[in-house]
């Protein structure tokens, strides 16, 4: 068996942890081997000194009241409403459309600029699309279901931000 082993089991043994049956067998090999007798009599001694040096120490009964007390004096956090200032949150906003209203208008100048006039953007023109074959799709009807529905949920949001005064 491994030193580990016998370390664990002798714990448990001098712990008082083990089952009866392995108390039995655990004090039968104290007695009979004598690998096992000497550990267990490191372990016990280790146990005995470390039982005298530490005390547990009991915390004072007033223990809970000094940390609530404590914790009352901390000042608490603003709300994120009274901080966030929205008209920058905003500017981002606009910033960020912005930038990729450019993008957008740059990309489509380039495709102009760089196709001739047989290429393949002039024949995409020429491709004619079927709007009622479109408009009937169950993806279509799926979609604008899924844009209602979502509509409604920011809508009832609103709402009930406007009636409880947040």
């Amino acid at each position: 068996m491994k030193e580990e082993e016998i370390e664990f089991q002798i714990w448990q043994y001098i712990d008082g942890t083990c089952t009866g049956t392995e108390h039995d067998r655990i004090a039968a090999l104290i007695v009979t081997d004598a690998a096992w007798k000497r550990k267990h009599k490191e372990l016990a001694a280790l146990n005995e000194s470390l039982s005298e040096t530490f005390e547990a120490e009991v915390p004072s009964m007033r223990f809970s009241k000094n940390v609530m007390d404590r914790i009352a004096t901390t000042p608490l956090a603003r709300p994120s409403k009274k901080y966030i200032n929205l008209g920058v949150i905003r500017s981002i906003t606009v910033l960020f459309a912005a930038a990729f209203a450019l993008i957008l208008v740059c990309v489509i100048v380039a495709a102009k600029q760089n196709s001739p006039a047989t290429s393949s953007f002039s024949r995409l023109n020429a491709v004619r699309f079927d709007l009622a074959a479109l408009l009937n799709s169950p993806m279509f009807n799926l979609l604008i279901a899924l844009n209602i529905v979502l509509a409604l949920v920011f809508l009832d949001a609103v709402i009930r931000r406007r009636f409880t005064g947040h």
